[in-house]
């Protein structure tokens, strides 16, 4: 019996061999079994048990353990238990027996929960579940399980016997089957029925939805009985028809949503429709695998579960499509077009196989001989003459006869003659003529020609892909872009449809209601209306490729496209889309440079890489699948969560997560990983999904189930992950699940600790606002003394400039007559006391103003290392006369080393006066004073100074000592011995301030002997000054010294006048102050023409106007202010070569740093000293005549007599433009004023100027410049430079050089040879 089993197996593998060598085109419906996609790993496991759970996963009882799977990952549940029973109750129960319990798993938490009997043999027991209910078959026993026991309830009446299957019946009995053959039904009254005995050991019983009950045995095929238990069909090998099986060992049973029954034998699945058995793996890879397990998906999916072959899965839809078997030995790879015959034969040709035809007859494909040298492209079928016209690669277009079969090839001519090569991509037949898509537009071909004129149509001339006419008789021409050409009108337009007209379209199709289709290279496929182009592709319906190779028509609604990783069926009412690949059964890997063929029958034939296919429209079927998804996985801070973990004193999942109404974490959980299940197992159709976190995302976001929605850092907070699924991103019609997720604060965020946080703020805000209110009130007192100080000091500095013009005056008018008459006028005494008092009145309003700027805060020091010795000593020095007078001896005490010390030399200088001026105030004739210096040597860095004064006169009373240094304190209780000299009060505070700006102290007290003694206390060294802003560093200078008139009688005292400038210098005097414009006037009348301004923007047109030779202008006046106008004529060109003196009544040292920077040549203070004022105008104007004569005497640049970049820049481009035209002839002024591009006033007035010659004159000194420089050039010879600058002799030369540089030629040579020998 085995050995002829064993024959026969063979017999059948034989036939089926000899069957796989003949090509047939298989048109009826066929199931193809593929291996489910991410489960390779079962390849070589044996699957025994099969079973979906309510929520959709797959449980799988294989040789490698106990899984679970939710069609995106792989979950391992227990240990291999090879041969053991797997099933459920349909919701979330499932069981399974282990090697010494039943195992319940409950899919809210799969944790699994132990059922034990000690009677049971967990080894051969069948199990069947039913709601709340499971039942165990073991031996001739029926347990029931009690909590967490398993109870007998039932016992066969055959003792020797074993259950091997339990199931339910239509009417509700409980049915068990034995390993004998009998069927055995237990009623409501728990009465056992013998139904019946069947020949062979019974494996499993399956009753279906029609009401029949299939019995399923070892060795005996399977029984079908009715309601009444009655034989309705016996099914086995032996049987013939539609009884036949493939192997007598039926191990299961399955029915899909169709109502097919799949039956599962030792020798592979057969399929028993409604009205008869076939085969329905012929087209598969399951083949006669010896399969355990048979399982329906909730999808309409079948599982096959096989011995050591892994598991299998079958769309339980009509699979379309049907291969065409080419001949082996010609190893076909890739079919480029096809047609059919009037006979229905099929004609393919191929890419350099050759061409091939298929009978319609016997289905035999005959291979064309000859046909193997071209690369074929594109074919028609000519039915008039019964011949293929074929289009190739770089080649000629070939007739093939049918009847005659022989080749016919017509070559390409081109315009000038010559013929060759053409690639034709596409043939169209209409009105008589072929239409030929080529590399170089559309030709129009004439059948009745011998040649092919290679003369596009005009409009396009690019590569043609592909051509399709439309019902309006309009052709389409695909390209790089489509074009249209009206045949009626021959105008070609071009289709604006895209906002991409630069897409290569490979293939164009209309449809049957005349709506033109394009596929393109890269961008899917496109219906191409006339007003606005639709673009179908991966990101909008899940299209395979978005390289897509031709569009078909397989009913009015569905859509065939080939593309580069399979085909594509669209259905253009619900836009989905089915993909059909290598994946899922296709035979052709690839339809990229495939074809298309509809034949008379309504058949489709489909070309591509390794194979064909034939689709029948009839086959193809769509089922209104619905998406079924659920959130599987939680993985927190890198951790995989399962319900209720041990050790988890607050479990995140209370059950699995689908089951999960709202996931509350922890502060501390903030990272959170969601992996999602999808139930939809291999199906052809794409589905779209998107998540987004509501209360963290904006958007949605796409993403792949394989791949697990990640989120890090969640912020305490209330979200909600939304994820939603749809087949096609044209409609909304969305499969949406969610998940609340709450992400708790830490303690100290609660809303409590919130509470106590807001009630602290706010009590902290109240504090903070008093205080910035407080702050406020005080930022705006602060404010307003600032203001009150600025408006004081203001009025301070304004006064001081009312009272000094008016001193100026006085002081000036009296010097004026002291000039004028001497000491012999009568009344001298009363003239000298008016001057003396006058001055003293002046040093009272520096003394003011300077306190004032020092009580504000506004003082600074500019310090400088000062030898304190000899600085004491001038000043001493300047009191001698007055101490003389007095008959007082002032003495001053050095020690032996050299003081130096780092001190502001003007503000110094005035406390050591004041301190003298106080102590000659209160000694008496004949009395004394003692100045002393001395160090105090400490550590190095910290040594001191102090300087000491002591007189003889009568001391500080005690009730003044403490009030000594009070702003304008007095002490009445003493009188003063000077009479000349009256204290205000503010020279002993001023002192003190200026001290301690020095980091020093200044103090007070009475001498043991009589008289008092000021002690002022120095720092040696800058490092005090370090972090002091109010402290600057100067250049070691002597100071200006403001004089100290303690003289009897005033003319001691005034200086001496030299004699007044020769006539003829031009003076601009600008003062709004009429009085001191006309004192001035009179100082100045004799030496100078004088012009008159009364304010800024006077003076600076007359400065225009009369280009003076000096500017003398007051800093403070009405329209313009002094600095204005000082830098106004400074950068004019035609002003900015006139010496200016500044007149100002503030004596600072940064108002007279002010007056530099904008362009002052001098600054003299108010009141001001006429001699020193004629001094500084004279030095002024002489300097100016030194730099003229050294300038054109000698060779030295425009640098040396220019004192600004203005005049420095003109007199160099005046140089440079006499330097380039020197030897020519035309020279003259009129040429430098137009390559100065001035008018020839502006320049005389600016050579004038500056150098103080004519434009003429300057040409002539330039001349003879360039002839001194090309005297010390080598040893140039006198007569060659005389002649090269255009002299008429050397004599006339040599006389005119010495007039100019005061030596002759020779003598220049010769000085200039021994300064550089010297050098």
């Amino acid at each position: 019996m085995v050995l002829s089993e064993t024959i026969h197996h063979k017999f059948l593998k034989l036939l089926l061999l000899i069957l796989c060598l003949i090509p047939w085109s298989l048109s009826a419906a066929s199931f193809r079994f593929i291996r489910a996609n991410r489960l390779e790993s079962f390849s070589n496991s044996s699957v025994v048990s099969i079973y979906q759970d309510g929520l959709g996963a797959i449980w799988l009882n294989s040789t490698y353990g106990l899984y679970r799977y939710n069609g995106t990952s792989l979950d391992f549940l227990q240990k291999p238990m090879p041969k053991r029973p797997l099933c459920g109750n349909g919701s979330e129960l499932v069981y399974i027996c282990s090697y010494d319990a039943i195992l319940c798993y409950d899919i809210r938490t799969n944790r699994p929960q132990r059922l034990c009997s000690p009677e049971i043999n967990y080894s051969s027991c069948a199990l069947y579940a039913e709601k709340e209910q499971l039942w165990v078959g073991s031996g001739n026993h029926i347990y029931k399980r009690s909590g967490d026991s398993l109870r007998m309830c039932y016992e066969l009446p055959i003792p020797h016997t074993s259950i091997t299957a339990l199931c339910r019946s239509q009417t509700g009995t409980l049915l068990a089957a034995t390993s004998e053959g009998g069927l055995y039904e237990i009623d409501g009254n728990c009465e056992i029925h013998s139904r019946i005995t069947i020949a062979g050991n019974i494996c499993t019983l399956y009753p279906d939805s029609r009401g029949d009950l299939w019995i399923g045995t070892m060795d005996r095929g399977c029984w079908r009985l009715g309601s009444d238990y009655t034989v309705a069909g016996h099914y086995h090998r032996e049987a013939s028809g539609s009884m036949r099986l493939k192997n007598n060992l039926v191990r299961t049973f399955c029915e899909d949503h169709k109502g097919n029954l799949w039956i599962g034998t030792m020798s592979g699945v057969d399929r028993l429709g409604t009205d008869r058995l076939c085969r329905t793996d012929e087209l598969g890879a399951l083949g006669e695998s010896s399969v355990w397990s048979l399982r329906a998906d909730n999808q309409g999916g079948i599982w096959v579960g096989t011995f050591y072959d892994g598991i299998y899965y079958c769309n339980s839809d009509n699979y379309p499509f049907n291969p065409i078997l080419l001949p082996a030995e010609r190893k076909v790879k890739l079919i480029n077009a096809m047609v059919e015959d009037k006979r229905g034969d099929l004609w393919i040709l191929t890419d350099k196989f050759g061409m091939f035809r298929q009978s319609a007859h016997d289905g035999q494909i005959r291979y064309i001989a000859g046909s193997d040298s071209h690369k074929f492209k594109s074919a028609w079928y000519d039915v008039d003459e019964d011949a293929i016209w074929a289009g190739s690669y770089m080649g000629t277009l070939r007739k093939y006869d049918i009847a005659a079969q022989n080749w016919s090839d017509y070559t390409f001519r081109s315009e000038d003659g010559t013929n060759g090569p053409e690639t034709v991509n596409d043939i169209k037949y209409h009105d008589g003529k072929l239409y030929l898509g080529t590399t170089h537009g559309v030709l129009v071909f004439d059948k009745r020609s011998a040649q092919v004129v290679r003369s596009p149509i005009e409009g396009y001339n690019g590569i043609v892909f592909s051509l399709a006419f439309d019902a309006l008789d309009r052709l389409w021409i695909g390209g790089i872009g489509v074009r249209i050409l009206d045949l009626k009108s021959g105008r070609m337009t071009r289709y604006v449809g895209l906002d991409n007209n630069d897409l290569n379209f490979i293939k164009l199709f209309c449809d049957h209601d005349g709506c033109m289709w394009g596929a393109s290279l890269g961008q899917g496929f496109i219906r191409l209306d006339m007003q606005q182009g639709v673009r179908y592709t991966q990101e909008n319906i899940g299209l395979a490729d978005n390289f897509s190779s031709f569009i078909g028509e397989v009913d009015p609604d569905v859509l065939l496209v080939g593309t580069n990783s399979g085909l594509s069926l669209f259905n253009t009412q619900t836009n989905r889309c089915y993909n059909y690949n290598h994946n899922n059964g296709l035979s052709i890997s690839s339809a990229r440079s495939g074809c298309i063929l509809k034949r008379a029958n309504g058949d489709i034939v489909i070309g591509g890489i390794d194979g064909i296919e034939t689709l029948t429209p009839s086959q193809v079927e769509f089922s209104d699948d619905s998406i079924d998804i659920a959130f599987d996985r939680l993985i927190v801070n890198n951790r995989r969560i399962y319900p209720g973990a041990p050790g988890d004193k607050r479990p995140i999942l209370q059950q699995e997560l689908p089951f999960t109404q709202k996931l509350v974490l922890q502060h501390r959980q903030r990272n959170l990983s969601v992996e999602l299940a999808s139930f939809d197992f291999e199906k052809v159709y794409p589905i779209f999904y998107e998540y987004m976190l509501e209360g963290y995302d904006n958007e949605w976001t796409l993403f792949s189930p394989e791949h697990p929605i990640v989120y890090m850092n969640l912020t305490p907070g209330d979200y909600r992950l939304c994820v939603r699924a749809t087949h096609t991103k044209f409609d909304n019609g969305y499969t949406q699940i969610t998940l609340p997720i709450e992400v708790r604060a830490v303690w100290y965020a609660t809303l409590l600790a919130r509470l106590l946080y807001y009630i602290a703020a706010l009590t902290l805000l109240g504090w903070l606002l008093y205080t910035v209110y407080s702050r406020m009130l005080l930022a705006e007192r602060l404010k307003q003394k600032e203001t009150e100080n600025l408006e004081r000091m203001r009025f301070f500095i304004n006064i001081s400039h009312e009272l000094r013009t008016p001193l100026t005056l006085i002081i000036g008018q009296l010097e004026l007559f002291f000039r004028n008459h001497g000491n012999s006028a009568s009344g001298i005494e009363n003239i000298e006391n008016t001057y003396r008092n006058a001055q003293s009145m002046q040093q009272i309003v520096s003394d003011l103003l300077d306190f004032e700027k020092q009580n504000q805060g506004y003082t600074n020091i500019a310090v400088s290392e000062t030898d304190l010795g000899a600085f004491i000593a001038d000043i001493r020095d300047s009191f001698a006369q007055y101490a003389n007078y007095r008959n007082i001896r002032l003495k001053l005490h050095l020690p032996a080393e050299t003081v130096t010390a780092s001190i502001d030399k003007k503000q110094m200088q005035r406390v050591f006066s004041n301190l003298l001026i106080n102590a000659f105030k209160y000694t008496p004739d004949g009395g004394r004073i003692d100045i002393s210096i001395r160090i105090r040597h400490r550590r190095r860095e910290d040594n001191t100074v102090t300087i000491a004064f002591a007189d003889t006169g009568c001391g500080i009373s005690e009730k003044a000592l403490p009030h000594i240094f009070d702003p304008f304190y007095q002490d009445v209780s003493n009188s003063s011995h000077d009479r000349h000299n009256h204290g205000t009060g503010i020279g002993l505070a001023l002192s003190r301030g200026i001290v301690e700006l020095h980091h020093g102290t200044l103090t007070a007290q009475n001498n043991r002997n009589g008289g008092a003694l000021f002690t002022i206390t120095l720092p040696l060294g800058k490092k005090w000054y370090a972090n002091d802003d109010k402290v600057t560093s100067a250049e070691q200078t002597q100071p200006e010294y403001t004089p100290v008139l303690l003289s009897r009688r005033a003319s001691d005292t005034l200086p001496s006048t030299d004699s007044a400038p020769g006539k003829g210098y031009k003076m601009l005097i600008v003062e709004d102050d009429a009085e001191l414009r006309a004192l001035l006037h009179s100082i100045f009348k004799h030496g100078y023409k004088i012009s008159e301004a009364s304010d800024g923007a006077e003076g600076y047109s007359m400065a225009k106007k009369l280009q003076p030779d000096i500017i003398i202008s007051d800093v403070v006046m009405p329209v313009m202010d002094g600095l204005s106008l000082c830098g106004k004529l400074r950068q004019d060109l035609e002003t900015c070569h006139i010496p200016i003196i500044l007149l100002t009544a503030q004596p600072s040292t940064d108002h007279n740093l002010e007056s530099i920077n904008r362009g002052a040549d001098d600054y003299i203070s108010k009141p001001f000293n006429i001699s020193q004022l004629e001094a500084r105008c004279r030095n002024l104007l002489e300097n100016r005549q030194r730099l003229r004569r050294k300038y054109s005497s000698s060779i030295v640049g425009p640098d040396a007599v220019t004192t600004n970049d203005k005049d420095a820049n003109f007199l160099a481009a005046a140089t440079d433009a006499i330097e380039r035209n020197l030897y020519k002839e035309n020279i003259s002024v009129q040429m430098l004023c137009r390559e100065l591009n001035v008018s020839k006033t502006i320049l005389t007035q600016k050579i004038k100027g500056i150098t103080g010659y004519s434009p003429g004159e300057f040409i002539e000194m330039i001349r003879f410049k360039k002839a001194a420089m090309l005297l010390c050039d080598r040893g140039r010879l006198i007569s060659e430079v005389s002649y090269e600058l255009g002299f008429s002799s050397p004599k006339y030369f040599t006389i005119r050089f010495k007039k100019q540089f005061g030596q002759t030629p020779t003598q220049f040579q010769a000085e200039h040879a021994m300064t550089k020998q010297s050098k």
